[in-house]
């Protein structure tokens, strides 16, 4: 069965024609290989704003966070290390400059800021930078865009028909997926492949998705390999595997699974949701590499794993033929939620106790959760 994450991250929009590539393959839920090639769709979203320049800043570069222990677990919980960025400084955002629009923009959000030496790569705001009505250029009639603001042009573009829903969780707008035929592509990029490295993925979302039809479940975020199990890459997950109505976060199929000690998640009540990668330190050395995957709920401590398929490769693509894109709300495999996202949110590189908690604050106060 394919796994993938949702990943929540604050960007600033700059201008750019995205071109997304929709994957096909086994879309089944028995943990079977993909089919590895491609479809051809390709969307021009072109979305105009400011472009930002200048490195994440504020925070410290260390600490961790852990939870209750879900799924298999071993080593320690301590330590972590910084991600490596795929872009220069001139394409990432000034966190403070970022930070400080989300807090002002009469919405009552606090501002939250983002470790030293990591980068914001991933921001969909549904307060800004949604158009469900772009012009498609070339190939005519309009697209869904939802505008990057992280300033790496990482834009999703509506396959299927999305809709944008006003003030319809904690009085703000959301992209409202209907659970059968729509969701959100963004194409790959190496700002979004995080390799071995530390992540952070947040979301807020509502979802009615029911564990008894189709496969169960849906995607909230997914950048995953469909070719070849472990299906390995970023994803959340809106209901679970074992069919429970609790959540879900994995780096690999099987090895790399979190689960919600906690169900009830899909009765259309909004929460907001961060999936954790930091890597530990291994008693074995360096040649037994190790990393710790964190869920939390509501700001609360969810589940947590440790061991070496924590610790896997999650870069799905390398920017060429091979590349997987990153989906939201859904995939190609039918492995689609019922219900709306309002925020996405993903840093690359170490996230500290400090900065998790002025983020979890921020998404707490900006949506009254």
């Amino acid at each position: 069965m394919n796994r993938h994450f949702v990943m929540g991250v604050i960007v600033g929009g700059v201008g750019l024609a995205a071109a997304v590539a929709a994957c096909s393959g086994n879309g089944s839920g028995n943990g079977n290989g993909a089919g590895g090639e491609q479809d051809a769709q390709t969307s021009d979203a072109t979305a105009s704003s400011g472009s930002s320049s200048g490195a994440l800043s504020s925070g410290s570069s260390s600490g961790t966070s852990s939870g209750s222990s879900s799924g298999s677990s071993s080593g320690s919980s301590s330590g972590s290390s910084s991600g490596s960025s795929d872009a220069g400084a001139d394409s990432a955002v000034d966190a403070t400059s970022a930070v400080a629009d989300a807090g002002d923009g009469g919405d009552g959000a606090v501002a939250w800021n983002v470790s030293v030496g990591s980068e914001l790569v991933l921001w969909l705001d549904s307060t800004r930078g949604l158009n469900p009505t772009e012009d498609g250029g070339a190939d005519g009639g309009t697209i869904f865009v939802w505008a990057d603001q992280s300033g790496y042009g990482n834009n999703a573009v509506g396959v299927g028909t999305p809709t944008v829903v006003s003030a319809a969780l904690g009085g703000m707008p959301v992209v409202r997926f209907n659970g059968t035929s729509n969701y959100l592509i963004v194409a790959d990029s190496p700002s979004l492949e995080f390799g071995t490295g530390d992540f952070l993925v947040a979301e807020v979302a509502q979802h009615t998705t029911p564990t008894d039809a189709g496969y169960g479940y849906g995607f909230l975020f997914s950048k995953q390999n469909q070719a070849q199990s472990p299906f390995a890459g970023p994803t959340l997950i809106a209901n679970t595997s074992e069919g429970t109505s609790g959540i879900e976060a994995q780096v690999a199929y099987g090895t790399g699974s979190v689960f919600s000690g906690s169900t009830g998640y899909n009765t259309g009540t909004p929460f907001y949701v961060t999936m954790h990668r930091f890597a530990v330190t291994s008693d074995a050395g360096a040649d037994a590499a190790l990393a710790t995957l964190d869920l939390r709920i509501g700001g609360v401590d969810a589940g947590s794993g440790t061991g070496v398929g924590y610790a896997d490769n999650v870069s799905a693509g390398d920017g060429g033929a091979g590349s997987w894109p990153l989906y939201i709300g859904g995939n190609n495999q039918d492995q689609d939620m019922r219900g709306d996202i309002a925020e996405v949110i993903a840093i690359k590189g170490t996230v500290d106790d400090a900065n998790l908690a002025s983020l979890e604050a921020y998404l707490k106060s900006k949506y009254g959760l």
